[in-house]
């Protein structure tokens, strides 16, 4: 889909080769770094809201609201944005 910018518990925004068409639904899998999990796969789901083309040719922002999403997953991206981001 493409590549992680910017992330909180509600959404999310990418940097993605494509547009994403909006009002999408979408089982996302994020890898998460050996320090926060592991390096296991938080899995939830998320709707595309918008997209916009980048400065960067050929390159798309994306932005997502999570949807459905499961506490444990919740603690893990708060660890995320906490210790890396």
């Amino acid at each position: 889909m493409g590549h992680l910018v910017d992330i909180s518990v509600e959404g999310m925004m990418l940097l993605s080769p494509e547009p994403i068409k909006m009002n999408r639904v979408f089982q996302v899998g994020l890898e998460l770094p050996e320090e926060i999990a592991g390096g296991q796969t938080a899995v939830f789901g998320a709707e595309s809201l918008w997209h916009e083309l980048s400065n960067d040719p050929g390159k798309y922002w994306v932005g997502f609201q999570i949807i459905d999403i499961s506490a444990e997953t919740i603690e893990k991206i708060r660890r995320l944005i906490d210790e890396c981001l």
